[in-house]
């Protein structure tokens, strides 16, 4: 029986105006003189899913498999009028030989007036094969639509799924909405079967989109400190305490993965880049932009989950993960070749291709650390106890 990465949430496709040579235009006419190309990216969700099938091949998981959102890309969608799906725009240029984001310009939500709309929900594991639950929460409609994630949580608490990971990527706060979040945070009450089963994914700079003050460039284990601190005491923050499981992504840097009880005891295990803080990763990687970072690191713990049985390695699953964020980077997008017509602009799947000689890989470490929650940073440090693996 193989192995599935069952995935849904929220799907967007994602344009890209590219220059194509000069693209400098100094009057009305040169407008008529620079060429432009235009490629497009299945994202949300479908990237989720591509994504965790590139994780698993270059895993050595030939025979699992992710199960993507069932309706199929059909070309009436491939446009940005008139779609189903959710837009995004940017305009990406050649930095050497690698193609990044020069500009995000906007997003545009999908149109409700066409059919099928694009929340349609995949068909549930048979057999009881149904694995791993991948859900892409980017606060584009998916949260909100509950005759879809009702069916969710009715999969997430049958013996047929083994682990659920909840990627959100926007607008976390505390609130009596009826979303999916709080239906899930209700439920961690009442369902021991689904507490051992959650993990939340989300990033640090969603945190401070809330208001949270995590220091950037004064230190790692500041960084992680305050990320605790405000989940306990920031009062749009405090439903985080719900997950059993938190990781916390400060982009390609680094990651925090957290653990705790009802009783309040606290792990955490913080993964960091050893040579360069959040803020100087930033500062030394201007060449342009990327986007899929957090879709990358989701990938990769959803190829360990859906792999190691009852007892994944999330320190391993973290560290391929920014591994593969930084070769993100590296590489850029990949646009198909002259004459192609499909298109599709990508991520590359050879990012997940990692060895032990990796540099990158040498230059992580992960550190240990155990507690309680507090209501002091100062009590909080000294409760700490601190390892390098």
């Amino acid at each position: 029986m193989s192995q599935k990465i069952w995935v849904t949430g929220d799907q967007t496709i994602d344009w890209a105006l590219m220059p194509d040579g000069r693209y400098t235009t100094r009057s009305a006419d040169d407008r008529l003189h620079v060429a432009m190309k235009l490629y497009w990216h299945a994202g949300g969700a479908f990237q989720l899913a591509s994504l965790s099938k590139a994780a698993l091949h270059y895993a050595g998981q030939g025979t699992a498999r992710t199960v993507r959102p069932a309706l199929s890309l059909k070309q009436r969608d491939i446009t940005a009028y008139g779609s189903s799906y959710n837009q995004s725009f940017s305009v990406q240029r050649d930095y050497g030989d690698v193609k990044r984001v020069e500009q995000f310009l906007g997003f545009r939500g999908h149109n409700t007036q066409v059919e099928p709309g694009p929340l349609k929900f995949p068909s549930p594991p048979k057999n009881g094969d149904g694995e791993v639950i991948l859900i892409d929460d980017a606060d584009l409609g998916f949260r909100n639509s509950k005759s879809d994630w009702t069916k969710v949580i009715e999969l997430a608490e049958t013996d047929a799924c083994k682990w659920v990971l909840l990627k959100i990527s926007h607008g976390i706060k505390d609130d009596h909405r009826d979303t999916l979040w709080n239906a899930i945070r209700r439920l961690l009450g009442t369902s021991e079967n689904l507490r051992k089963k959650l993990i939340v994914v989300t990033a640090a700079s969603r945190l401070r989109d809330a208001d949270a003050e995590i220091s950037k460039g004064l230190s790692w284990d500041q960084a992680a400190e305050d990320v605790l601190y405000e989940i306990e005491n920031h009062n749009k923050l405090t439903t985080l305490r719900a997950c059993p499981r938190l990781i916390v992504s400060f982009g390609p840097s680094g990651a925090i993965f957290i653990e705790h009880d009802e009783a309040g005891s606290l792990k955490w295990r913080l993964t960091y880049n050893r040579e360069l803080l959040e803020r100087e990763w930033t500062n030394a990687h201007k060449q342009g932009m990327m986007f899929g970072y957090g879709s990358v690191l989701c990938s990769a713990i959803a190829c360990e989950l859906a792999t190691s049985g009852d007892d994944p390695e999330f320190n391993r699953a973290i560290k391929r993960g920014l591994i593969a964020m930084q070769k993100l980077y590296k590489q850029g997008f990949k646009t198909p070749s002259s004459g192609d017509l499909d298109r599709q602009f990508r991520i590359p799947d050879e990012i997940f291709e990692i060895s032990k000689e990796d540099l990158l890989d040498k230059q992580l470490l992960s550190q240990r650390t155990a507690g309680r929650w507090t209501s002091r940073r100062s009590s909080l440090r000294q409760a700490s106890i601190s390892l390098i693996d």
